[in-house]
């Protein structure tokens, strides 16, 4: 049996991104994984440009999902994100084979082989994220999101997901749901419904933007830093692929155009 399933969402304005992310995931991966990505409208064109610039195309499988399953997006939702950010809520349970799956948002780059992620212990929790300080100041500061329980809130760009646990607790529908009557995007309602359900990973699982940013004003302030090993970059804010060779050393958008340099889009 697999190690695990990896599944991705998105739509086609972010099918340069996912293939840049899979190409890294299947470098950085000797074991063959199951992939699945929820589909909102990625072109024929652009999956056969995925499948075209990774090392095992026979790993993936597209899967489709309508209009009508998704949630409607409230006034709280910024327009910059598209509704395919719920996709990872809409994963049916038929076509995870594997005990655990692992979500990564196609804004990724993985360094490290992902199989050492799928055997982290959850200690009986749902899901395994990292740490966001920024999203839990945010949750803090805006009442729509409810009253916090618990102080620490997570990043779920990466989640490790116990399979049975996610579906029999119906994590997704509930979240779904919870996102639509508070007006907020997928991963506000994942940090509600999974409040009590989510194990703390290492940071180097999930270095977004803003960590980045961080360790590098107290590098340049002289102060002492933790240890900057990244197992998956997540360009949460900036997006290389939008302005090309354009490099900022800090943010590391070099390592995400050698990537797109092996896939067809950088061709």
């Amino acid at each position: 049996m697999h190690e695990g399933t990896v599944v991705y969402a998105c739509d086609d304005r972010y099918a340069l991104p996912l293939t840049v992310s899979i190409r890294s995931l299947q470098e950085n991966t000797p074991a063959s994984l199951p992939i699945i990505v929820v589909s909102d409208g990625i072109s024929i064109s652009s999956r056969n440009t995925v499948l075209a610039s990774v090392p095992r195309p026979g790993d993936i499988e597209f899967i489709d999902v309508g209009p009508t399953e998704f949630p409607h997006f409230g006034s709280g939702i910024p327009a910059k994100f598209s509704r395919a950010v719920f996709g990872r809520l809409l994963v049916p349970d038929r076509i995870i084979g594997t005990p655990r799956f692992l979500y990564l948002d196609s804004d990724t780059v993985v360094l490290s082989d992902v199989t050492r992620l799928l055997r982290l212990p959850l200690d009986g929790k749902t899901i395994g994220a990292v740490y966001d300080s920024l999203y839990t100041a945010y949750v803090s500061s805006t009442a729509r999101l409810g009253a916090p329980g618990r102080t620490e809130r997570f990043n779920s760009g990466v989640l490790l997901i116990d399979r049975e646990r996610w579906f029999d607790l119906e994590i997704g529908p509930r979240a779904l749901e919870y996102s639509r009557s508070h007006a907020c995007l997928d991963q506000g309602g994942l940090n509600a419904i999974c409040e009590r359900e989510w194990q703390r990973l290492d940071q180097r699982w999930n270095r977004t933007t803003f960590d980045v940013l961080q360790q590098h004003r107290r590098l340049t302030a002289g102060r002492v830093t933790s240890d900057m090993t990244t197992y998956i970059r997540h360009y949460t804010a900036d997006k290389p692929w939008i302005r090309p060779r354009l490099d900022r050393a800090e943010l590391s958008h070099g390592v995400f155009l050698s990537y797109l340099d092996r896939t067809r889009w950088g061709r």
